[in-house]
């Protein structure tokens, strides 16, 4: 059980890497993207955003059942870490895509 549950961990958690690697395309789409997509980028930081919280609770639900304390801090360091930067990254986006386009 506990090495499905490990397994079951390695899926939401590449979701989280995938959706922080969107969310940094993003940030950079914001900085230097035309205002003809710019509210496309407001979008899909959002949606990125989404996937990284959604990708947490999984991990974390899965955490919880697993008793190799050595998987579970370096899991949840890593998801912690992805979900702090990304969610940081994630709003500064949103809000400057909305100051873009409330001038």
């Amino acid at each position: 059980m506990e090495d499905c549950c490990k397994t079951a961990c390695s899926v939401p958690m590449e979701i989280m890497r995938k959706a922080y690697a969107g969310i940094k395309i993003h940030e950079r789409m914001g900085q230097i993207g035309t205002m003809i997509a710019i509210s496309d980028v407001g979008c899909g930081v959002a949606f990125m955003k989404a996937a990284l919280l959604s990708g947490s609770l999984n991990v974390i639900i899965n955490v919880n059942t697993i008793k190799d304390q050595d998987f579970v801090k370096k899991t949840r360091e890593e998801m912690n870490q992805l979900l702090a930067d990304g969610t940081k990254i994630a709003d500064a986006t949103f809000n400057l895509v909305l100051s873009k386009l409330t001038k």
